[in-house]
């Protein structure tokens, strides 16, 4: 659920930082692209990870990307 909130916002968060609405829409095209990586990689782990695990890891990994986003200077 925090990473389909976060990619609903995503392009409005990156224009109030600063960023053109072109260049804010172009890094969120991104998305699409990395959930489908994020899924292949899972399925390459083959169930050898804990749901529980991956969830941990997923969360920390949106939490890293949102706070490179709020914690940078603005281009």
């Amino acid at each position: 659920m925090l990473s389909t909130i976060w990619s609903v916002h995503f392009v409005s968060i990156l224009t109030a930082s600063g960023y053109a609405t072109v260049v804010a829409v172009g890094i969120g095209t991104l998305i699409g692209p990395a959930q489908v990586a994020a899924r292949l990689l899972e399925m390459m782990g083959r169930g050898r990870h804990h749901p529980l695990w991956t969830m941990l890891f997923s969360a920390l990994a949106v939490l890293a990307g949102s706070s490179s986003v709020f914690l940078q200077r603005s281009p």
